[in-house]
């Protein structure tokens, strides 16, 4: 991220001096583009700084989209370990399975 400010504040500063005052600033527009939120306050004009913009989008998408689907993965890992409790409906008599993974009669008997 400290790279990504200084390359923006390099490629930006002489062209809006009053925008990008500072690699402080620069550190913000780094922060809003890497997390997708996008303030407005902060732009790039230049065209080398656009294509800056798009690549640390892409970055930090896909490094939240990478967390979320091994933190899902973990998750799904692990319940799946659990085991299934079996009940029976009171007023018609199915079996509801609870937690773990549901398997036919044929899998059960062979465990």
């Amino acid at each position: 991220m400290l790279i990504i400010s200084h390359l923006i504040w390099v490629i930006e500063h002489e062209a809006q001096p009053g925008v990008f005052t500072s690699i402080r600033a620069a550190m913000w527009w780094s922060v809003t583009i890497l997390t997708t939120v996008g303030c407005g306050e902060i732009v790039s004009i230049m065209g080398i700084g656009w294509v800056l913009a798009m690549f640390v989008t892409l970055l930090g998408v896909a490094l939240f989209a990478m967390s979320a689907a091994i933190l899902a993965s973990g998750f799904i890992e692990e319940v799946g370990q659990l085991p299934a409790q079996h009940y029976l409906c009171p007023n018609c008599g199915h079996v509801i399975v609870e937690g773990g993974h549901a398997h036919s009669p044929d899998e059960r008997a062979a465990t």
